[in-house]
Formats: structure tokens, C-alpha cells, sequence
């Protein structure tokens, strides 16, 4: 296996279940680059996917739950950094911030099941929505109403993108890249 493009990742990091090899061989067949960095960057008109998380360098829910990004957005915001994302300054008047996450995470675990991980839960992200700036407009009077809020558009979202439509568009994003790079 070729691990030129992972810059300062351990081979050992791709090597070490399954879900590890099968995402490499995704990522390698495509011009993207994975660094210990959190988030997305975009460097000399390279992608750029991070595995941080946190505390944590290697962390490979962070680097799905990018490439989910890249799924989700349009192609005009594929090559800005934090993919054309902007923190608000004011207080946030809807909730398009966590229904964004929401699709994100919903497409990260269809990306779980093309990687042969069907077993991924998506509780832990869906609670830490809570974090984000929208937090307040989801509807519901406490947390635990907001949660199942936030349960009920990831189910709406999951069923939304499914296995085909994930994988087209991965494969598209792709291509896109591959043309673009």
C-alpha cells in the first residue's frame, strides 16, 4: 500500500482492523491528503482530512465524519477551508447549524456500513450537538426534548441518504477532486 498521502500518519493507524484498510483503499484511489489536524483544510489546491478529535490524534470517526462532510456539501465549497463553514457572531436565529451536523452524521454512518461497520452508533455525536450555536432554537422545552428532536431528523436524514445515494456521491465528490486537483 502506498502512505505518501497520509502525511505523519503511522502506517500501523490504516492497518489496524478492516474499517482501517477499507477507508484507505477509498482515500488512496482519490486525491485527497489525511494529517493529524482537526477538521478540513484546503493547502495548494489540495483536501485536506483530519484525524483530530479533541485530545485525540488518530481519531478515525473524526476522518469519516469529514469525508461525511465532503458527501454533504455542494462542489462550489469543496475546496475552501472549513468548508466555507463561518462561526456566527451573533446568536443564531435557526437551527440549519445542528440540521447540517445532523445530515453529516446521518451520511457518516451509511459511510460505517460501505466500510463494513454496521454496528456504529450515532448517540454520542447526536448528544454533542448540544455544543453547537443553534443549540437553543432546536425545538423542545429541556435537553431531553431537544434530543429526540435531533433523533427524529437524523432517522428522517438516514432514511434520506441511503447506501446508493451516499456511495454516488462519494464516487462523484471523488471524480470531482480527481479533476480539480
Amino acid at each position: 500500500m502506498d502512505y505518501s498521502k497520509m502525511t505523519a500518519i503511522p502506517e500501523s493507524f490504516w492497518g489496524c482492523s478492516k474499517l482501517h484498510e477499507n477507508l484507505f483503499t477509498i482515500i488512496s484511489k482519490s486525491p485527497i491528503k489525511v494529517e493529524i489536524i482537526s477538521g478540513q483544510d484546503v493547502r495548494d489546491g489540495t483536501l485536506i482530512l483530519g484525524t483530530r478529535c479533541g485530545f485525540k490524534n488518530l481519531e478515525v470517526n473524526s476522518l469519516i465524519h469529514e469525508l461525511a462532510h465532503l458527501v454533504e456539501i455542494d462542489y462550489a465549497r469543496v475546496f475552501k477551508p472549513a468548508w466555507g463553514f463561518k462561526f456566527p457572531e451573533d446568536f443564531p436565529e435557526t437551527t440549519q447549524g445542528t440540521r447540517r451536523e445532523i445530515r453529516t452524521i446521518a451520511i457518516q454512518k451509511r459511510i460505517y456500513e460501505i466500510l463494513g461497520k454496521d454496528d456504529w452508533s450515532e448517540e454520542d455525536d447526536l448528544k454533542a450537538l448540544r455544543l453547537l450555536p443553534d443549540y437553543l432554537n432546536v425545538p423542545g422545552k429541556n435537553e431531553e426534548e431537544r434530543f429526540l428532536t435531533r433523533r427524529k431528523w437524523f432517522n428522517q436524514e438516514y432514511l434520506n441518504w441511503n447506501l446508493e445515494k451516499v456511495n454516488k456521491e462519494l464516487k462523484s465528490k471523488i471524480n470531482f477532486l480527481m479533476k480539480n486537483s
